[in-house]
């Protein structure tokens, strides 16, 4: 008996290390992007940042349309970059986390992922001086398991996914600059995705900038409000 035992709990943690926080984290998608377009909004963010050179252009093109915007900021590159963080904080940007060091929690031990988790948090903390201070935290590919998820959510740690993306990680042949403002007028509204971390080429660079620039067009054009990760967490407490 003890045989069958072990694979019978083998089994029983396998099924809830992976599919029960996928099937969450499909649930919070599916809700998240209902609430933006509900709500006739639209939320930019920005993963894998911050970058010395791409971020402050983000920035001056925010500041001009008077636009705020979600950082989700990865521990690894803040380090170097810390007054990028601090001037993303200080132009009134909700900051959140991406984790440290980018592991897929499927394909790292599970004690790994959480402590990515914390260390993330840490790096930015570090630099605001905010000890302890939690953040909204989007998992590294969407991604979660079941430890990770648990830890979140005895944190109180709110989960944010995206609706839209923009393409600009995607093989270049499958890019296409004006794909997130074509979305966002088909949907009316929802989470949309960009990468904000240096780059070797600066190629990328310009495509983030010019997917930015057509998709708060077609924001302003549809007359949606734009807004940050933090209100729409406050919205589903409602």
């Amino acid at each position: 008996m003890i045989v069958p035992l072990f694979l019978l709990s083998f089994c029983v943690l396998l099924l809830l290390y992976i599919p029960v926080p996928w099937g969450i984290g499909y649930i919070l998608r599916i809700r998240q992007k209902q609430k933006a377009v509900r709500n006739n909004q639209i939320y930019l963010t920005f993963d894998d940042g911050p970058g010395n050179r791409l971020t402050p252009h983000i920035l001056s093109i925010l500041n001009e349309n008077d636009i705020k915007a979600t950082f989700f900021l990865l521990g690894r590159n803040v380090a170097g970059r810390e007054a990028v963080l601090r001037s993303i904080d200080y132009e009134g940007h909700c900051i959140a986390s991406h984790s440290y060091s980018h592991f897929h929690s499927w394909k790292v031990l599970p004690w790994k992922s959480v402590f990515d988790i914390k260390q993330g948090l840490k790096s930015i903390n570090d630099v605001l001086s905010q000890a302890g201070r939690n953040y909204a935290y989007r998992p590294p590919c969407g991604k979660l398991n079941i430890f990770s998820l648990v830890y979140l959510c005895l944190k109180k740690i709110p989960v944010v996914f995206w609706s839209i993306d923009c393409l600009d990680t995607w093989p270049k042949d499958l890019r296409n600059v004006k794909f997130a403002a074509q979305k966002i007028r088909e949907n009316k509204g929802g989470i949309v995705l960009f990468h904000d971390f240096d780059r070797t080429t600066e190629t990328v660079d310009e495509y983030v900038l010019d997917s930015l620039k057509a998709a708060i067009i077609a924001g302003k054009d549809l007359g949606l409000e734009f807004s940050t990760i933090d209100r729409l967490i406050e919205k589903g407490k409602e």
